[in-house]
Parts: structure tokens; sequence; C-alpha cells
């Protein structure tokens, strides 16, 4: 798992719109800690040589989060919550 890692624009906006505040190195940490790894990031490369990279997701039961990680380059990318189903785009 990676404890070392920056948060993207994206991820701080959507933490802060799903989740409530300011995300924290230490509680993401934690709460990645605490997780369900659903994928694990991989590169992955064409035939034609162009090679690309999947996120790394995190499941949190308890807090019903799920976290995606860029491994490769070092970033939290984003973060879905139930708050989603509650009326928002999914959710009626």
């Amino acid at each position: 798992m990676i404890t070392d890692f920056d948060f993207s624009r994206h991820f701080v906006e959507n933490w802060r719109e799903r989740v409530g505040g300011e995300p924290d190195k230490a509680d993401v940490s934690r709460i990645l800690s605490e997780s369900v790894r659903v994928q694990k990031g991989q590169i992955l490369k064409k035939p034609n040589g162009m090679t690309w990279n999947t996120l790394s997701i995190y499941w949190h039961p308890v807090k019903n989060v799920i976290i995606k990680i860029d491994n490769f380059a070092g970033v939290a990318v984003t973060v879905l919550s139930d708050k989603l189903m509650q009326g928002g785009r999914y959710g009626g």
C-alpha cells in the first residue's frame, strides 16, 4: 500500500463535498490501512508499446468510502462516498 502520496485537486474537492472537511494525510493513510484493496494498480502495455496505468482502489466498509490512488504518480486521485447515493447523481 502507498503511504507517501499527494492529493490531486479533484481529490480535495471531492473529499470536501463527499466526506466533509479538509483531507488530512494522516487520516487518509489510516483509512487506507484499514481498507480492503479492491484493485491493485498496474502498468499495462498495448501491443504497440504504449503504456498506461490503472488506479488502485480501496474500500473502507465502515466509513463507506472508496479511494482511488495512482501508486505510480503518488497521488490520491478521487474519493467516492454514499453521499453520491443520497439524492445525488446516482440516487433518488
